[in-house]
């Protein structure tokens, strides 16, 4: 680093030379891409706080993380999740899982804990299931006589 300026002088000079452009022409033209301070930082080999550093002192509005990490509009991530929606339909009643733990005055996750462990009918009805043995004295039985 540049002890004056505390800049990694040698490799942005390697970057400004290949380039033809200046560091901060380069994060503007990445910032009209929407890459993030993240992906910066990763194509550039730098420091991503010396990028953020760059973005503040050059009023550069960039987005901090990468690019793919975005996603879709809101109304597109809603209709995925509709689309991956399980409905459940036990008594005439078809219910969301979500909407069947409320209806049971569970968490969701405890609702998906029952229904990897648990038969349907017992998750949905709120009861645990009988297990064999469970709660009981066990008897050893004598080996049949010959």
């Amino acid at each position: 680093m540049d002890s004056k300026k505390g800049r990694p002088s040698a490799k942005l000079e390697r970057i400004e030379q290949s380039t033809g452009h200046s560091i901060v022409e380069i994060l503007r033209m990445m910032a009209a891409r929407r890459i993030g301070t993240v992906e910066a930082a990763e194509r550039l080999r730098l420091s991503r706080s010396y990028v953020y550093k760059l973005c503040r002192e050059h009023e550069i509005k960039m987005g901090t993380g990468r690019r793919g990490k975005g996603g879709p509009p809101a109304e597109a991530r809603e209709a995925a999740a509709e689309a991956r929606r399980v409905l459940v339909t036990m008594g005439g009643k078809t219910l969301s899982i979500a909407d069947w733990a409320e209806e049971l005055g569970i968490t969701y996750a405890q609702m998906r804990w029952r229904l990897a462990r648990w038969p349907l009918e017992n998750v949905l009805a709120g009861k645990a299931p009988e297990r064999a043995g469970y709660g009981t004295k066990r008897v050893k039985q004598a080996p049949a006589e010959a």
